[in-house]
């Protein structure tokens, strides 16, 4: 645990250390893991017994004692403790292990959409479990092993302590368990990995501290995620979320995962799946299901920090309806603001009259378009400022240890920030928005900085001598500081009180003399030694005048700011203060930093969501962005439940090669961390882009979640119609994305009703294929739609892997064969075309592509049916399936038939209106089943139901008045030979009725077929209203068939 650095092998086992050199891998540019060659044995044990057990009515209640002591130097064991094994769900274990005599931190649960017990309470179910539970009394250990159907004869356990030591102790709390060596590992976010999406098995700590920083390979970034996805080699997968917001080290070895945390408790969730969707389903049903975000949402979005008007960006929209490139949102970054104010507008160049900002925001809600703006947590020092003197009025700021509201320093200079765990501080951000709203009407928030970021470091900020309260260059008008490879200087007057604290205990006389200096300015030491008597009254000693109590205030303080165990912040461990909210900061009911640093990103997320929700009276769905948690509130800092709250993008990246790989990876691992509404900065944010590069990442970038273009100050403007192939190739890949804009809704719906990403890895849909686990440079959209960006500076093709089954390409339909195993595939990539395909055996709905979805969705709805090459692959498959499959799959298809059948969905709703997941709230889908069957005959039908729900007592549910395409065209791929244009038939179908409303038989002008290409053929002309509840059929037979397997 302990280390030395600057010693050689010799003189390390010398002193009967462990000699491990560790080799860092190039992390382009961040800084390298600081990790000592030689250690103090890890493996010294201690051990507790069970000296009491008690059944009750949720599960196992035992006392644990401490036999024998380990590791003195990261502090004192707890003596007792108590374990909690919790097993009314019986998909979900939870495990809590907690001091039973002094309360210790634990998350606070009114910041989640719903809490465990209340899910537990509403989950209990006398149903066989998906575990079992066991533990070893003396020396205490514990198991969990999968049961029922899913387990497999010898399978290892879930998670297995045996052999292994567990420490809990004030301010350091040890668990690990084993983990086959042969399994795959995803999860522990957010990070960006030098090993990809799989999380490598090198012993490397990883930090889990919010940071705001650049996007380097291995650092800890904007939110910390302590979940893991484990995936055997059989496919079977489990989840185990360690549910504690304290600083912590997570570390990955061939065969274990070890939890290195700083305070709290262990509070930990095993979810059995036992396939990675089904993870995903248990671990967001416990902590909130995603969001789901308006249809707007889904559109593409342009921004940038720079634009120097509203005037710039009314020419950015008009240049895009110009091109003839799809845009649904522009985003206000801090350039709107007067002089980076939250609740500002520029009066000069983003002024409120009628005519100018508020008449931008109309015209574009106008064209069905929408505006989203920054705002930043930071409140700045101003006399006068509304939002400033409210705040010290209603006492919502987190205070410094002398009890006074904080000062720290981001773009609008000295600033204050809301304390959003207090229920005052909501109150107070609903007024203010609904205030800044009643000026602008704007459809959604981005909110950013909330890791906290800082540009200063100290545990007392004060203003600097002349009393500066902005920090603005009189000249220009605009702040001194711009963003550079380099963070802003802090022009504050900052100290860490460390030292004195220090001295102070040796020798108070000596630290009243003492001067103090930093950034070149001095105090006196008297000066220091008032602020230390602040620490004892914030503390709670009862008198300065005695000195055993103030001696325990120090050292309490000391033991806050400077832990035993120091995590991996940043890979040298920096100081968990640096340049964010000191550790010893504290909200209004005492809680410090220390405990609810990683949280105040999801509090604001929960805050601006819920006051979005007001603002629109429970009748609109919030959006909110952020780096790592919609109403849109974009970048935010985020931890476990931010999905149920907002949209994240993946912060700042450069505009690079590297940059467009790793925003694949970061965005799919937001989708395993429960945040699917995941995006990056299209083009790169950071630094000057290229014409090819901006090419292939809009390509890549229309099919992120979040598709959204942004860029720096200092990096030049590159809107998509700056460059003919970069127009040329948005124009396609967005076109082709609004085209599947019903298809993605759909989606979206399904996974805001049952948690799984919406852009996923290949291994949620095959997870037994052990090629698909280390793909990480594609992804499906949704459950049928796959894609194959190319990643790599100069191709002109790319291979794509395509797991088991027929995918057909969904620009000209030639399929790739993949029916007997998965296979890798060149594919032809010119710089302004992305492979796309679609699986056989999917019906995907798609509209003609417009210029906004708004305009998209009025217009006629095709469907794509693709059929597979072999029957058994069309029907639904447990481990692809997000949301309800059909209940006749042997019927339509499964191994008991011959037929090869097809089937999918259509969703829809008013667009931006508040969803209740569990039951359809004004919304409904239609479901669509094909068929094509032995003897040449084949159908497509389509039937209403208002959940999705496939059994025919179903059918026919619906809201009435619903928003429903006309459909107009029907495109068949891969049926086993040609269609007889006289045989087709279109009828209508009232539900529950045998007989046709209404019948028509096509003329063989509707019918095109393509010579030389059989099997596929395409119906137009069917001009068919969809109106609940009537269905449809489509009847046809073949001329002969051409498959032999039928």
């Amino acid at each position: 645990m302990g280390s030395y650095a600057g010693i050689d092998k010799k003189a390390c086992e010398g002193r009967s250390c462990c000699w491990h050199p560790f080799i860092d891998v190039d992390n382009k540019g961040g800084p390298r893991l600081e990790q000592p060659s030689c250690f103090f044995t890890n493996t010294a044990q201690n051990a507790y017994a069970v000296t009491d057990v008690n059944e009750t009515a949720a599960g196992v209640e035992a006392l644990l004692e401490l036999r024998k002591e380990a590791s003195p130097e990261l502090g004192v064991d707890l003596k007792y403790l108590k374990l909690e094994a919790d097993t009314r769900i019986p998909d979900i274990l939870r495990v809590r292990i907690t001091d039973p005599h002094d309360k210790r931190w634990e998350v606070p649960r009114e910041l989640l959409a719903q809490t465990p017990e209340e899910v537990a309470d509403a989950n209990s179910k006398a149903e066989p479990h998906k575990y079992r539970f066991d533990y070893t009394p003396e020396p205490f250990s514990f198991e969990v092993t999968r049961t029922g159907p899913a387990a497999a004869p010898g399978e290892p356990a879930l998670w297995n302590t045996t052999g292994l030591r567990m420490l809990y102790k004030d301010q350091y709390l040890e668990l690990t368990s084993w983990v086959p060596p042969t399994s795959t590992i995803y999860g522990l976010g957010e990070r960006i990995s030098s090993s990809g999406l799989k999380v490598g098995r090198n012993g490397r700590p990883l930090a889990m501290w919010n940071r705001d920083c650049t996007d380097y390979p291995d650092l800890n970034l904007y939110g910390s995620h302590p979940f893991v996805l484990e995936v055997r080699e059989d496919g079977s997968a489990h989840g185990m979320l360690l549910f504690n917001s304290n600083g912590m080290d997570a570390v990955v070895t061939e065969d274990k995962v070890s939890w290195r945390v700083t305070g709290g408790v262990l509070d930990i969730f095993i979810f059995p799946g036992p396939n990675p969707m089904q993870v995903l389903e248990q671990y967001t049903r416990l902590f909130g299901r995603p969001a789901m975000p308006p249809l707007w949402a889904l559109g593409f979005h342009q921004s940038k920090y720079g634009y120097a008007s509203i005037w710039e960006m009314q020419e950015v929209v008009d240049n895009y309806t110009a091109a003839d490139i799809p845009l649904d949102t522009m985003w206000g970054d801090i350039d709107y603001m007067e002089h980076q104010r939250d609740f500002t507008f520029d009066p000069v160049n983003f002024p409120l009259p009628a005519v100018q900002a508020r008449e931008f925001v109309e015209r574009l809600h106008n064209n069905s378009q929408r505006f989203v703006p920054i705002l930043d947590p930071g409140i700045p020092l101003l006399p006068g400022f509304p939002a400033y003197e409210d705040g010290l009025k209603r006492g919502i700021f987190i205070t410094d240890v002398t009890g006074q509201p904080y000062i720290a320093e981001v773009w609008p200079g000295a600033v204050h920030f809301p304390d959003f765990i207090n229920p005052e501080g909501q109150a107070w951000w609903l007024d203010h928005i609904r205030d800044f709203h009643a000026l602008v009407p704007f459809d959604g928030l981005w909110v950013d900085m909330n890791e906290v970021s800082n540009f200063c470091t100290g545990h007392v900020c004060e203003l600097p001598p002349d009393g500066i309260l902005d920090f603005v260059d009189p000249s220009v008008g605009k702040p001194f500081f711009t963003f550079g490879t380099e963070p802003p200087a802090c022009r504050l007057q900052c100290w860490s009180l460390e030292p004195y604290l220090k001295q102070w205990l040796l020798q108070e006389q000596s630290t009243r003399n003492m001067p103090g200096s930093i950034n070149g300015n001095a105090k006196k030491g008297a000066f220091i030694g008032s602020l230390v008597k602040g620490v004892a009254e914030t503390v709670g000693t009862r008198a300065w005048q005695e000195p055993e109590l103030e001696r325990a205030a120090w050292e309490i303080f000391l033991k806050v700011d400077a832990p035993p165990y120091s995590i991996a912040n940043n890979n040298v461990r920096l100081p968990l203060s640096f340049r964010t909210m000191p550790v010893t900061a504290r909200h209004y009911d005492g809680s410090l930093q220390y405990n609810t640093h990683n949280l105040y990103g999801l509090s604001q997320a929960a805050a601006t969501a819920r006051a979005l929700h007001t603002l629109h009276d429970g009748a609109k769905r919030p959006f909110v962005l952020t780096r790592r948690v919609t109403n849109l509130c974009s970048r935010l800092s985020t931890f476990v439940g931010s999905g149920g709250y907002a949209a994240h993008w993946t912060g700042d990246n450069a505009a690079t090669w590297d940059d467009l790989r790793w925003s694949v990876v970061g965005v799919l691992e937001a989708g395993i961390l429960g945040m699917p509404m995941a995006g990056a900065d299209i083009c790169g944010f950071l630094g000057i882009t290229t014409e090819e590069l901006c090419a292939r990442w809009i390509s890549a970038g229309a099919f992120y979640p979040f598709a959204r273009s942004h860029s720096d100050l200092t990096s030049g403007y590159q809107e998509l119609y700056r460059w003919p192939k970069v127009t040329e190739a948005g124009r396609n890949a967005l076109g082709l994305r609004y085209q599947l804009l019903p298809y993605l809704y759909t989606a979206f719906r399904h996974t805001a009703g049952h948690g799984c990403p919406l852009a996923r890895p290949l291994f949620f849909g095959w997870p037994q294929d052990a090629t698909a686990r280390d793909v990480d440079s594609q992804w499906l959209m949704g459950d049928s739609v796959l894609v194959t960006p190319v990643l790599d500076e100069g191709a002109e093709s790319v291979q794509g892997y395509f797991p088991q089954g027929v995918w057909y390409d969904i620009s000209d339909e030639t399929p790739v064969d993949a029916s007997t195993a998965g296979r890798f595939v060149r594919l032809p990539a010119p710089l302004t075309h992305l492979p796309v395909h679609v699986l056989g055996g999917a019906v995907v709905p798609m509209q003609e592509a417009r210029m906004t979805t708004a305009e998209t969705l009025q217009t006629p709805l095709t469907l794509l049916v693709a059929f597979p090459r072999l029957p058994m692959q069309g029907a639904p498959r447990e481990a692809l399936r997000c949301g309800p499959a059909p209940p006749d799959s042997a019927a339509l298809g499964g191994t008991a038939s011959r037929s090869l059948v097809a089937w999918g969905q259509l969703y829809t709703d008013r667009g931006d209106q508040v969803l209740d997941v569990a039951g359809g709230v004004d919304s409904g889908f239609i479901n669509f089943r094909a068929k094509a069957q032995p003897d040449g005959t084949g159908i497509l039908s389509g039937t209403f139901s208002a959940d999705g729900e496939w059994d025919e007592a179903h059918q026919g549910e619906c809201a009435e008045g619903l928003p429903w395409p006309l459909l107009d065209r029907v495109r068949v791929l891969g049926l086993p030979g040609r269609i007889d244009p006289a045989s087709i038939i279109f009828e209508t179908l009232a539900p529950g009725k045998i007989h046709p409303a209404t019948t028509q038989k096509l003329s063989p002008s509707q019918v095109s077929q393509e010579e030389g290409r059989i099997g596929q053929v395409d119906i137009t002309g069917l001009s068919l209203e969809l109106d609940c509840p009537l269905g449809f059929r489509l009847l046809w037979m073949l001329e002969k068939p051409h498959n032999d397997e039928l």
